[in-house]
């Protein structure tokens, strides 16, 4: 599963990882991936560290990636977390969040899940 609000970023990991022979899904919104999720079998999920944003109080707030994936792992602990990451973020990053720096190349994608999945 690819979660991420950047459409061509959804489609691009997706379809690199259909090339690689995994079975690959996307969603938008946590929420959307969340639907998903209560109903599919993923053995990892990819999320981008910004998974959207809103206006708090007059300031944009980040909706960043940690809260929503300590929440996949809640729901389900064998699930492999992974995030795509433009920079260091203020939050602590659990030992199970691993993460691939972007802007990165399909072929260091298709290196780094080959790390995490068989």
């Amino acid at each position: 599963m690819v979660v991420s609000p950047i459409e061509d970023l959804r489609f691009l990991c997706v379809e690199s990882l259909k090339e690689e022979g995994y079975d690959a899904d996307s969603s938008e919104k946590p929420e959307e991936a969340f639907k998903f999720l209560e109903h599919e079998h993923y053995d990892a999920v990819l999320a981008d560290d910004r998974l959207g944003r809103r206006v708090l109080n007059g300031c944009i707030d980040h909706k960043h990636a940690i809260p929503f994936l300590r929440n996949v792992k809640a729901r389900n602990s064998r699930v492999i977390t992974l995030m795509m990451q433009a920079s260091e973020s203020g939050l602590d990053r659990p030992d199970y969040v691993h993460v691939i720096q972007k802007p990165f190349g399909l072929d260091k994608l298709e290196e780094f899940m080959g790390t995490y999945l068989p």
